[in-house]
């Protein structure tokens, strides 16, 4: 649900957003995490993340910091620390990426 609502959020269309939250899903993302069940309760929030950030960013707005605030601590609390380091690292690559002009 939370790679769906990101995929939309960003402007594809229902059938990608789809095939995309079908590919978080099933691919190696959460499958290689299936049988460790903090970080797979870890990893389900790294899409909401990623939405909350691009929420923020694009309203700088104390909702959306709320929002993104809860989404983190959730994610903490899900038993699995490096997982909320993975999701921070993912968060702050697609901000230099989108942030910064390329080449």
């Amino acid at each position: 649900m939370g790679a769906r609502q990101d995929a939309r959020a960003r402007g594809l269309g229902i059938a990608a957003a789809g095939v995309g939250s079908s590919v978080f899903a099933l691919g190696g993302y959460l499958i290689s995490v299936m049988n460790l069940t903090n970080h797979l309760q870890g990893s389900v929030w790294a899409p909401w993340v990623l939405l909350f950030w691009g929420h923020h960013v694009r309203d700088r707005s104390a909702k959306t910091l709320a929002m993104l605030i809860a989404v983190l601590c959730l994610q903490f609390l899900g038993g699995s620390p490096e997982r909320l380091l993975i999701t921070l690292a993912v968060t702050a690559g697609w901000t230099i990426y989108d942030r910064f002009p390329r080449w």
